[in-house]
Formats: C-alpha cells, sequence, structure tokens
C-alpha cells in the first residue's frame, strides 16, 4: 500500500507529464500547461515524502527526498511568475527566448535542487536497490545537469521534466512492492 502521500506523488507525476505533454503538442509552454505544471509540481513536492517511508532510505536518498521537494516548489514557481509576469507573451513576441528563463537565479537554484535530488536517489537505489531504478536516476542527474546548457532547447526541457516525473512515480510503484 502506497499511502496518501504515494498517491498524492502519483497524481502530481501524471499532472507534471500531462501539463508537459501539452506544451510539447503546443510547440511550448501555455497558459495551460504552466497552470497544470504549476499546480501538478505542487503535489509532486508535497507527495514525494512518501518515499521517506521505503525501507533502508540511505541518507542519500533522505536528502533527495528534500532537494526534490526544493526544486518541485521553485519550478512551480518558476511556472507561477511565467504566467504572472508576461513572459509567455514576451516568448510569443520574440523578445526573450526559453533560455533567458532557465538563466534566472530562480530558475537555476531550482535546477541544482533538481540535479541533487536525483543524485541522493541515485546513490540510494545503486546501495540499496533495485539498481536499475538507480541507473535511472543517475542518467536524469545527468540530463538535468545538461539542461542549463541547452537553454533555449524547450522541447528538451519538457521531456526532461516528463522523464523525471515517470522514473517518481516508477520509485512509488516500486517502493509500495517493499509495503511504502
Amino acid at each position: 500500500m502506497m499511502g496518501i502521500q504515494g498517491a498524492v506523488l502519483l497524481a502530481g507525476a501524471a499532472g507534471w507529464i500531462g501539463a508537459r505533454a501539452l506544451a510539447l503538442l503546443a510547440g511550448g509552454m501555455t497558459p495551460t500547461s504552466e497552470t497544470l505544471g504549476a499546480i501538478a509540481l505542487a503535489l509532486v513536492a508535497i507527495g514525494i515524502f512518501a518515499l521517506r517511508q521505503v525501507p533502508g532510505m540511505a541518507r542519500a536518498g533522505r536528502v533527495g527526498i528534500v532537494m526534490i521537494a526544493f526544486a518541485a516548489i521553485s519550478f512551480s514557481m518558476v511556472a507561477i511568475i511565467t504566467l504572472t509576469a508576461g513572459v509567455l507573451g514576451a516568448i510569443d513576441r520574440g523578445e526573450i527566448g526559453y533560455g533567458d528563463i532557465v538563466l534566472t537565479p530562480f530558475y537555476v537554484l531550482a535546477l541544482v535542487f533538481m540535479v541533487a535530488g536525483l543524485a541522493g536517489f541515485a546513490l540510494h537505489y545503486r546501495a540499496n536497490g533495485p539498481t536499475w531504478l538507480g541507473v535511472g536516476f543517475a542518467i536524469l542527474t545527468m540530463v538535468q545537469a545538461a539542461r542549463f546548457f541547452g537553454g533555449d532547447l524547450v522541447m528538451v526541457h519538457l521531456s526532461a521534466d516528463m522523464a523525471v516525473a515517470g522514473w517518481l512515480a516508477l520509485a512509488v510503484f516500486e517502493g509500495s512492492k517493499k509495503g511504502v
């Protein structure tokens, strides 16, 4: 049984995937995709704490939980700022690019939190299994770190978000096998 927090994390992950899928279909961020994304990321931040119940959760994994929570809240705030500060309109008019958002301090901080959290999960699952989950988190750590260097590649950013959301959902399902 995964509990209420696990269900919240799964709902957040599903919403995050849906938000990014909407953005991919639209060719970039939209008010709908960013609103759904902000809500979904808030759910991820709340639900991620379900993973603390994974038997044998190592210190690196516990740090990963907190860092992912910080990242989700930070990226949610980036989405809210994007929605309320006229950023989407400026992107549509060609005044700024997506890469300009990536270079803002708040986005960089969110990305650092995400990389640290994914690295923590990679270390935990590498040591405590299942190993395939650790390998996936290690790959996602590198993909997320690379996002900083490909700021204008919005489709890469959206796809990377979908991969993280899916992998977090897999971690919940794997944890539920162990009584989480």
